[in-house]
């Protein structure tokens, strides 16, 4: 019996064996794989480096592929609401000079609209403001008098960054009505702006700054009112893509030829109304848009091209899982790129981009880890892409991720979308990529994140 026992005992103990190296085994390529999808996004620095709610927040990239961020910052109400620029340098993110107070003279005023860019390495931002106005005005006249609160001013003022001298006004600023829907771009070193004019019957106005002065150019877009205004310059020619109002809240894109605005394809392409509108133009010089598609089922993500005759759909319309908000496309290498916040997944950040048949994730869905609003995609000239938000998951401030050069990096999950939801497997690169800062700085996150394109 002992021995029919023991024999037993080593029987089972080495199926035991068995059967926990294959659990340690499953386990451990599960982790591995989790965290191979997870690390492909990795935080610029440390997540909420506003130290605090950060909205309005903006990306761009210099001429280095240094991230740059703008964001309106904490309000020392009622006076005042601060933005603040920030740099990441050094392995740390460090203010561009001193953050901008705008006055907006009590509680009722707001900043109702931030653009922010860096072009040959030099930061430009646009705001707009409505101000209250402080004390009692007298409505009508006698004996219809009445009192109530003065009607709110407004402000709109562009700056650049000039080093030494801090942040510099770019001309006069904009008083003569409501502001809203900024876009700023930069051509040749010459700003341009383009806004919901409140002047002009909401209609798109875009202005560019030549000479000490602002100037139209081309007079109010005559289309009606606008919204989710997104400018692009290309070898010179302003493009404009927008909400149309007039067209039934359709997508309307124009382009300025020197003399006039014309449309690009025809007026309220788009299959029904959109928001969230983002306009880039690839090197060819073919313009794309990203848009929250409201004739999807969820108002899921869509893409267009102008194809040179009609606008057409880049892979399927509504190709997002769920609806989106705050859309960012950029194109690099004829490959569009879209960040977006996605309703189905908490209202957390994700990035696609379209591979020729299918749009396909970069790194995981929701890797923000919480609601991201206000997303903003830039891809450096080697092809790593940042993405920046205000970070629900860390106190709303302000966090940058990046993710490496997908040609170069160990292979990941990644997914393939339809309208219908994922529908296939797919893959995804990344790269190791150079080091800006140094890997032994307690900021490099090197211990978290040893993969990551900064500690190598």
């Amino acid at each position: 019996m002992k021995k029919f026992m023991n024999h037993l005992f080593k029987k089972h103990t080495a199926e035991v064996i068995l059967i926990a190296a294959f659990l340690i085994i499953t386990v451990v390529v599960v982790i591995h794989k989790m965290n191979a999808q997870n690390s492909n996004w990795e935080p610029v620095g440390l997540p909420d480096f506003s130290n605090g709610q950060a909205q309005f927040v903006s990306l761009a990239l210099d001429s280095n592929g240094t991230p740059y961020v703008a964001y309106v910052g904490k309000s020392i109400r009622p006076l005042a609401s601060t933005i603040d620029v920030m740099e990441f340098s050094n392995s740390s993110w460090v203010s561009v000079g001193a953050p901008i107070s705008v006055p907006i003279g009590g509680i009722l005023g707001h900043i109702g609209s931030v653009s922010f860019t860096v072009n040959n390495d030099i930061p430009y931002l646009a705001y707009s403001a409505e101000l209250e106005h402080p004390g009692v005005c007298i409505y009508g006249r006698p004996p219809h008098q009445n009192s109530g609160p003065c009607p709110p001013t407004f402000n709109t003022e562009v700056l650049d960054f000039s080093g030494s001298a801090g942040w510099e006004e770019l001309g006069s600023p904009i008083t003569d009505g409501y502001v809203q829907y900024i876009s700023l771009a930069i051509y040749s070193g010459v700003p341009y702006m383009a806004y919901e004019d409140g002047a002009n019957g909401d209609e798109v106005t875009v202005i560019e700054f030549n000479n000490s002065t602002w100037g139209a150019v081309g007079g109010a877009i005559p289309n009606g009112s606008a919204g989710y205004i997104s400018l692009a310059i290309h070898n010179g020619t302003p493009y404009v893509a927008y909400t149309d109002w007039s067209s039934g809240n359709k997508l309307t894109v124009m382009e300025f030829d020197g003399t006039s605005w014309n449309t690009v394809g025809t007026k309220g392409f788009s299959a029904g109304g959109v928001d969230y509108v983002s306009l880039a133009i690839d090197s060819a010089g073919i313009p794309y848009v990203a848009y929250e598609d409201e004739n999807t089922p969820n108002d899921a993500a869509t893409v267009m091209k102008f194809n040179g005759s009609i606008w057409v759909s880049v892979g399927n319309p509504g190709f997002s899982v769920g609806g989106v908000f705050y859309t960012s496309i950029t194109v690099h290498n004829g490959i569009p790129y879209v960040a977006y916040a996605d309703e189905t997944d908490d209202d957390a950040a994700t990035v696609m981009k379209y591979n020729g048949s299918n749009w396909t994730l970069i790194g995981s869905p929701d890797f923000s880890g919480g609601e991201a609003d206000f997303t903003s995609l830039a891809i450096d000239s080697t092809g790593n892409l940042y993405v920046s938000y205000e970070d629900y998951a860390n106190s709303q401030g302000a966090t940058v991720m990046e993710f490496g050069v997908p040609s170069q990096q160990s292979t990941t999950s990644a997914l393939s979308v339809s309208t219908n939801g994922i529908t296939s497997g797919g893959s995804t690169n990344g790269s190791n990529g150079s080091c800006k800062i140094s890997p032994d700085s307690p900021n490099c996150l090197c211990n978290i994140y040893p993969n990551s394109p900064r500690c190598h």
